[in-house]
Order: structure tokens, then C-alpha cells, then sequence
């Protein structure tokens, strides 16, 4: 009998450390995710969880300010939302923020978006002219995407029956998102993407053409792709 209840103890021993070991692997494993990622979620009092980075650096805690703005609910405003992106690079971790809401008697959504390029060595930020002679990319380049992919979003949604080229034009269609076709590149900011580079630049996606399902997640709509 003394035998069963040594065994017995032996077997919850054995069941109480390995639930010990499994939590401080699950803490390990998450803190390690973490510190790759350079992103830590915090608790924010207007907006769920508002991530912050976590690199060393002089421009970190301007950047960290800048994005708690984003996750700030914006007063007397309607259907607000938050969603953010990053990408670590090799020597360079990229960080976009974007916040979405209709302010009071709007039909058209206000986006304000923050986007960060930072040395991860250094921790400072590193600015749009810096990337462009960085990667050899003439900023016409960047209009001449966003042109060219714009020309290919109007075709397909005449296509797919959102729009009626003989109610909307391409001009009509360009008015409607809110873009100079003078300077298509204009508020567009370069994002490196794991070693890749790309473009994102705001425009209405919600209209009184009732399209917005064609572009689905506004983060991933204003992306466009670089080099």
C-alpha cells in the first residue's frame, strides 16, 4: 500500500514539473518571437492592444509616440480602426501603422498612416531619400507603378461589374479615389518588406459605387510593389 501512494506521488511530482517546464518553454518561445520581431503589444487605454518597438535606438522613442497616436481613438469619430504591419530585414526592420474612421457627417474615411524604416543596427530611422539612392529607384518609378496599377484596378472593377465605364471614366474613377493623376505619387512612402521594396499610398476605397469589397483589407490595398 505505501508503495501505491510513493508511485502515486511520484507520478504527480513528475506531472507538476513537466507542467513548469511547459510553461517557461511557452513563455521562452513567446518572449523569443518577441525579440525577433522587435514588436511588443501594449495595453492601450482608447484602442485594444497598441504594439510598440522594441529596438535600441535614439529614434525609437519618437517613433514608439508616434504610433500610440495611431492607436488613439479619435473623438466624436465613427467605425474606427487600427491595423498595423512590420517586416524584419535583414539590416532593416519596417514597421506601418494605419488608423481608419469617418469623422462626424463624413461619407469618406479619413486614413492616417505612419511607416518607419529603421537600421536595426543603429536603431535610427532611415528616411525616404536615404532608400531611394539606397536601392538605385528613381521616384518616378513609384508614380508610374502606382499609375499603372490604379489604370489596372479601374479596368478590373469594370470587369467584375462594381463600375459602368459609361457612368464613370477613368478620370471620374481617379476623382472618386481621391488621387492626382498630376502626382499619383503624392503621401506615398516607401516600406522595405524583407529586402523588397514597395509603396503605400492612401485613397478612398469606400464610394457610392459600393466597390469597397473589391480592395478588402485597406493595409494590403495601398500597397503597391517597387522592386
Amino acid at each position: 500500500m505505501k508503495s501505491q501512494w510513493k508511485l502515486y506521488i511520484l507520478i504527480i511530482g513528475v506531472f507538476i514539473c513537466l507542467l513548469f517546464v511547459s510553461y517557461f518553454v511557452t513563455e521562452s518561445t513567446m518572449e523569443s518571437k518577441e525579440e525577433k520581431n522587435y514588436i511588443q503589444e501594449e495595453e492601450n487605454s482608447t484602442y485594444e492592444k497598441c504594439p510598440q518597438i522594441t529596438l535600441k535606438g535614439n529614434d525609437i522613442k519618437s517613433i514608439n509616440g508616434k504610433i500610440k497616436e495611431l492607436c488613439k481613438y479619435v473623438p466624436n469619430s465613427s467605425d474606427f480602426d487600427f491595423d498595423y504591419d512590420s517586416s524584419n530585414g535583414s539590416d532593416i526592420f519596417s514597421f506601418i501603422g494605419l488608423n481608419s474612421y469617418y469623422e462626424p457627417d463624413a461619407s469618406i474615411k479619413t486614413y492616417n498612416m505612419e511607416i518607419f524604416n529603421i537600421d536595426k543596427e543603429s536603431g535610427e530611422q532611415i528616411s525616404d531619400e536615404q532608400l531611394y539612392e539606397r536601392y538605385n529607384i528613381d521616384p518616378k518609378i513609384v508614380s508610374q507603378v502606382i499609375e499603372n496599377t490604379m489604370q489596372v484596378y479601374y479596368e478590373d472593377e469594370i470587369k467584375q461589374g462594381y463600375l459602368n465605364e459609361n457612368q464613370c471614366d477613368y478620370n471620374c474613377f481617379l476623382q472618386v479615389r481621391g488621387i492626382d493623376k498630376n502626382n499619383y505619387a503624392e503621401n506615398a512612402k516607401l516600406y522595405i518588406g524583407e529586402d523588397t521594396v514597395f509603396a503605400y499610398k492612401t485613397f478612398n476605397i469606400i464610394s457610392s459605387y459600393a466597390d469597397e469589397g473589391y480592395y478588402g483589407q485597406p493595409i494590403e490595398a495601398f500597397r503597391f510593389f517597387i522592386k
